[in-house]
């Protein structure tokens, strides 16, 4: 499946807003970009990774947290269209894997995630 990065985009801030409020209430501190494509290593691109979390979680921010650049969430936009065959796919997988970073923004791993998002 291929899509517009507009098209992308709005679905990924769809699945945010779906967000209960009461975890958006929580999210400080933090971006959400997207990427086509997962940094490369070697000579191909990791299409196995659909999103990153890059940040000082939640639980480990302590007294002296700030001044900080805000953590960030990104979202490679290919690899996931790579899994998907159609729009209702798609924003099954995109709210999936937006939720899944957003875990570990909250300090959850990814064997608790897992477990949790069966």
């Amino acid at each position: 499946m291929n899509i517009s990065k507009e098209k992308f985009e709005k679905l990924v801030e769809d699945a945010f807003l779906a967000l209960p409020e009461y975890f958006k209430d929580k999210l400080e501190n933090i971006t959400i970009v997207i990427e086509d494509y997962p940094p490369f290593r070697g000579l191909k691109s990791n299409l196995s990774v659909l999103g990153l979390y890059h940040g000082v979680p939640y639980p480990k921010r302590g007294i002296y947290y700030g001044n900080t650049l805000p953590d960030i969430i990104t979202i490679y936009q290919k690899p996931i269209e790579a899994q998907v065959k159609d729009v209702k796919e798609l924003e099954a997988l995109i709210r999936k894997v937006l939720y899944h970073e957003i875990g570990h923004y909250f300090g959850f791993t990814d064997e608790e995630l897992y477990r949790i998002m069966k």
